[in-house]
């Protein structure tokens, strides 16, 4: 005896309806069957799809080998296109198949045209014998519906909403139970998919946002040491000015003590230190006193033609303007 099969695939071998029922084998052999399905009818996957994929001689009759396949079938799923009339085959795989199983085990695909002209008249009418009044016996030929599922669809909504009902029809359930639970199966996916989408997202957020937390605290103690920096560096310079001073360069006390204090009202990269406030008004102080009300210049600035500093102490006195009761 040879293997068993869920399904024979008859298809006459032209180009679309290659492709679907290459596509219906692989659809059916793959099929996730949901758990509640298979305690029902005690069948966890659809094993095998039988499709036969050299075209045979015209001239011969069906080898062991098909013929066997169509015994072992519980179930022939027909491909209906405007080529099927023209196949010799699909016809003899039909009646061998009906030798041994009845008409509701056939299903049909629609690949193109309407039903009317693509199912073959073998599936669409039946002989039923029927006695009349004076019982005389006659035969009728009455019009049936076999099942089918329309391919004739886009790809991916004949995948989502036909397939069902030959995977219904393999494994002994309705196809309604089927398609809810596969309609369930699908959201549970969407809702997990975009739980982890969403866990994804927020994880990223939490580390774009720690990571910019670190990179502000980061910038913060950056700037603190820079500022640091820059007040040791002013009260060096005032300290340098001092020594300058004490060596009798006021010029360039002066000019170290100016670079230890910030470049006008509106700078605030350097703070201001009291030691380089202090270092510049020893620098500049410009008066001693001669009596309380007298002060007497001890140095001032001038600049020559080209505009730099020349210290040019001792060159005269004035008396301070007085108040106003003196």
């Amino acid at each position: 005896m040879g293997l068993h099969y869920n399904a024979f695939i008859s298809y006459r071998h032209a180009p679309l309806d290659i492709r679907i029922a290459s596509e219906i084998q692989r659809s059916l052999e793959r099929y996730p069957v949901p758990k509640e399905i298979q305690k029902k009818t005690g069948k966890k996957r659809i094993e095998r799809v039988f499709r036969d994929k050299e075209e045979l001689p015209i001239t011969s009759d069906l080898n062991d080998d098909i013929g066997q396949a169509l015994r072992c079938s519980d179930f022939l799923i027909v491909i209906c296109s405007t080529n099927t009339a023209s196949s010799l085959w699909v016809r003899r795989e039909i009646e061998t198949f009906l030798q041994n199983h009845d008409r509701r085990h056939v299903l049909t695909v629609l690949a193109d045209g309407e039903p009317q002209n693509v199912i073959p008249d073998l599936l669409r009418y039946e002989d039923v014998a029927v006695r009349s009044g004076d019982g005389t016996a006659r035969t009728l030929r009455r019009e049936i519906e076999p099942l089918s599922c329309d391919y004739r669809l886009r790809r991916a909504q004949a995948r989502r909403e036909e397939l069902p009902r030959l995977a219904a029809a393999l494994l002994g359930c309705a196809y309604d139970e089927l398609w809810q639970r596969q309609r369930r199966r699908r959201v549970r996916r969407m809702v997990a998919a975009f739980s982890a989408a969403l866990t994804l997202v927020s994880a990223v957020a939490a580390y774009a946002i720690n990571r910019a937390y670190v990179i502000a605290r980061q910038a913060e103690r950056i700037e603190e040491e820079y500022r640091n920096t820059l007040i040791t560096q002013s009260r060096y310079l005032a300290e340098k000015s001092g020594e300058l001073l004490a060596q009798g360069d006021r010029i360039g006390a002066l000019q170290v003590a100016l670079a230890a204090l910030p470049e006008g009202m509106e700078d605030d990269s350097r703070p201001l230190v009291t030691e380089a406030l202090y270092a510049l008004n020893n620098a500049v102080y410009p008066y001693h006193v001669a009596q309380p009300d007298e002060f007497l210049a001890k140095w001032m600035l001038q600049t020559d033609g080209d505009g730099s500093v020349m210290d040019t102490g001792g060159i005269g006195s004035r008396s301070a303007p007085r108040g106003p009761g003196g």
